[in-house]
């Protein structure tokens, strides 16, 4: 479990929409190209994500290739905690 003390995360983050812990299925990529269409700036996280696996079919391979066509950035959890301490350094 990844703990974030939402205190933490700058202000301008709250102007984006970070994706994580959600289940990959078209239901979440229509809800991404909503928020884009919006003007959202748009984070998935990709190791706090999954997807169904069928004989034949990765569901998970094919939600990462549209959330990396679709999204801003497709990033991982560590890559976030990195960026959410350096933010935090400078303030």
């Amino acid at each position: 479990m990844i703990t974030v003390n939402c205190a933490s995360i700058p202000r301008e983050l709250f102007e984006s929409k970070f994706f994580g812990h959600v289940k990959a299925s078209l239901c979440v990529e229509s809800h991404l190209r909503y928020l884009l269409e919006q003007g959202f700036e748009i984070a998935v996280v990709r190791d706090a994500t999954a997807a169904f696996q069928l004989p034949g079919l990765d569901g998970y391979a094919a939600a990462l290739t549209n959330f990396q066509v679709i999204a801003n950035a497709v990033t991982t959890t560590e890559e976030v905690k990195g960026a959410l301490n350096a933010q935090k350094q400078t303030n």
